[in-house]
């Protein structure tokens, strides 16, 4: 049976990948000691929970000795959210946590190292992103992801380890944080809200939880071969957070409202263009997104009907 390793396992993207490891071997589940585990409270005798602070090289060595993860999946991050400003635990978690990781792991024969990267590295752009973009990062968030991602690809090249980069896009779908676009529009449709979004030139690359996952997975089955690359994972579609808003309340069939430019812009929304170059992911890793946005909006609010809990 294959030992799993996933670093990040409280978050969106991190509990979806779990859900779909359990039964395939032994999972090992590393989570902040302040993490709320929401996400997991349902499997945890199904997995390996492990409280585990990157930042700490000791503390990471010990644990990778003991667990001897044939896969790791580094998910784990920090400065996601707006209220996650703290220069020093962004780069403590994003980029310390990656070499710290990636150091204790050396001695050991894993067969994969599959890191999440973020579209955020490559800054603003006024074309699709290519992964060859020279980076430009706008915010200690995205500066820490792409120092993490360059030394991930290092280790690949230097020390002849299976590391592969996905920077993914705007991924969404079941179990995504309340606080964030698409739960937050589809909740307030569902109970007949208002839905308040930015002035309307803003863009996003939507790509659905399950497509994710699968890129995860095949990453890790190709991480020999295809050592130290970096790969989108996005649906090479842009689309105006206005027309997303549209399209939900459309699909939803409510008679919710939409208020545009009731929602503050951020700094990071002062772009019109916002698209991964997928050729890349096509044709060497050989994934691409099969779920529309339409078909991942059903589903997501099918979910989101049955987990109003979450979402109040």
């Amino acid at each position: 049976m294959a030992r799993y390793l996933v670093t990040g396992a409280a978050g969106f993207v991190g509990a979806n990948l779990v859900r779909s490891l359990v039964g395939k071997g032994t999972v090992f589940c590393t989570t902040h000691p302040k993490d709320n585990l929401w996400r997991l409270n349902d499997i945890k005798k199904k997995i390996s929970l492990i409280p585990l602070d990157l930042a700490d090289f000791d503390a990471v060595r010990r644990a990778v000795k003991n667990i001897k993860p044939d896969y790791i999946f580094h998910l784990a991050a920090y400065g996601t959210y707006p209220s996650q400003q703290n220069f020093r635990q962004i780069f403590n978690a994003n980029t310390l946590g990656t070499a710290n990781l990636l150091e204790a792991l050396n001695p050991l024969p894993y067969k994969a190292f599959v890191m999440t990267g973020s579209s955020s590295e490559y800054g603003y752009k006024s074309k699709p992103m290519k992964e060859s973009e020279v980076l430009e990062p706008n915010s200690f968030y995205s500066a820490t992801k792409g120092a993490a991602t360059l030394i991930a690809q290092a280790y690949g090249s230097v020390e002849h380890k299976p590391t592969l980069i996905l920077r993914l896009f705007s991924i969404y779908g079941p179990w995504e944080e309340p606080g964030r676009f698409i739960p937050t529009a589809i909740a307030k449709c569902l109970r007949g809200n208002t839905v308040k979004v930015t002035g309307g030139k803003e863009v996003r690359d939507f790509v659905y939880i399950e497509d994710t996952i699968a890129a995860l997975l095949l990453a890790a089955k190709k991480a020999t071969r295809l050592r130290g690359q970096i790969f989108n994972i996005g649906s090479g579609k842009q689309m105006k957070i206005t027309d997303a808003a549209k399209k939900i309340v459309k699909i939803i069939g409510t008679d919710a409202k939409i208020a545009i430019g009731d929602f503050p812009t951020r700094p990071w929304d002062a772009t019109t263009s916002w698209q991964a170059d997928t050729r890349k992911s096509r044709t060497m890793l050989g994934w691409r997104p099969t779920t529309s946005f339409d078909q991942g909006i059903k589903k997501t609010a099918a979910w989101i009907r049955d987990h109003k809990g979450f979402y109040r």
